[in-house]
């Protein structure tokens, strides 16, 4: 036999199931599109930072470039 509690938790099982059409609550139609929007939300954040990245590395590359320039400018003269 069953415990009521094993009981009571196969009821609010098939419950969710019913109501839900899954007997899970990360199953549910909204929970997927929240984790959806969150995913893709996080895909612009990282495409972001590494945008930046990105920039920061050739300004920095530009900057070294500019100063070199600059030396060997000063050299001939």
């Amino acid at each position: 036999g069953s415990t009521l509690n094993e009981l009571r938790a196969e009821a609010r099982k098939q419950y969710n199931y019913f109501k839900y059409g899954t007997s899970t609550p990360s199953g549910t139609i909204f929970e997927r599109i929240k984790n959806g929007f969150q995913w893709a939300f996080g895909q612009l954040q990282g495409g972001a930072a590494s945008g930046s990245a990105e920039a920061s590395r050739s300004a920095t590359s530009a900057a070294s470039a500019a100063s070199g320039s600059a030396t060997s400018a000063k050299a001939e003269l």
